[in-house]
């Protein structure tokens, strides 16, 4: 919140522009690598105002976080190196 009027009325004058579909897109990524099921991709996408229609869902089906990425790192992301040896 605002404590300075003036500061209040220059953030309502900022002019706001709907995504691009390159944003889109990119935006709709990063939610599908951080969903655990495409329930939660579906209801974050549309939480988000980002397509969420069947056809976009399977297009990011493939980048869900997996059990064999539990951490939501892109699948290729390389692991971090293990811990040397005590």
């Amino acid at each position: 919140m605002f404590t300075d009027m003036k500061e209040a009325l220059e953030a309502e004058a900022l002019e706001l522009t709907p995504l691009g579909s390159g944003q889109s897109t990119a935006a709709s990524l990063v939610v599908a690598h951080h969903a655990r099921d495409k329930d939660d991709l579906a209801d974050l996408l549309g939480a988000l105002g980002l397509p969420c229609d069947e056809d976009d869902l399977v297009r990011l089906l493939p980048h869900l976080t997996t059990p064999d990425t539990p951490t939501g790192r892109c699948p290729s992301t390389p692991s971090p190196p293990p811990p040397p040896p005590c």
